[in-house]
């Protein structure tokens, strides 16, 4: 089937193709325009991309790093837990020991302490008997001393007592023989 059209109605065509293929002219230097952009966008991207990449690749190795340091410490914090278990454990024996000590001790103090006092009240009771003794010893020496002291006094005041009278007698043959004589025939 052929369809005839007039001058016309192709000049419309074309001119309807025409501005078709021109919109389309804009639209493709658009999209090559956003095109060259976004290149130039993606450069940069890709230049941050890779800076990012070798960033990256630090940071995994950094993690890598860590990880093993992560798991080394893992390690050793399950070894201070079975160690301080152990500790516990030991704290525990010690503590039942020292108590265990302790009343032993207590005991054996008390038991000391009663057999001190028996020890002390036995010695006090034989030194208040030796006390008594000295003490009654010294009074006997002491009447006897002062009854021998009171003799040799009672001798010593006697011959004092003897001499004082001799000199009595001998101070008054003195004052005889020194007081003056009347004279015969009256002077």
């Amino acid at each position: 089937m052929s369809t005839h059209m007039t001058r016309e109605e192709f000049d419309r065509r074309m001119r309807v193709v025409e501005g078709e293929v021109e919109g389309e002219k804009l639209v493709t230097r658009f999209i090559l325009e956003q095109t060259q952009r976004n290149g130039d966008d993606l450069g940069a991207l890709k230049a941050r991309i890779d800076h990012l990449s070798s960033d990256v690749a630090l940071v995994r190795g950094a993690v890598t790093g860590h990880t093993a340091l992560l798991n080394v410490l893992v390690q050793d914090v399950g070894q201070l837990r079975q160690e301080m278990g152990g500790v516990r454990r030991d704290m525990g024996e010690l503590r039942q020991d020292m108590q265990q000590d302790m009343s032993q001790l207590r005991q054996d103090m008390q038991r000391d302490m009663g057999q001190l006092r028996l020890d002390m009240q036995r010695d006090m009771g034989q030194l208040r008997l030796d006390m008594q003794q000295d003490m009654n010893q010294l009074r006997l020496d002491m009447r006897r001393d002062m009854g021998q002291l009171r003799q040799d006094m009672q001798q010593d005041i006697g011959q004092l007592r003897q001499e004082m009278g001799t000199m009595r007698d001998d101070i008054a043959a003195i004052r005889t023989a020194l007081a003056p004589r009347d004279l015969p025939g009256g002077a």
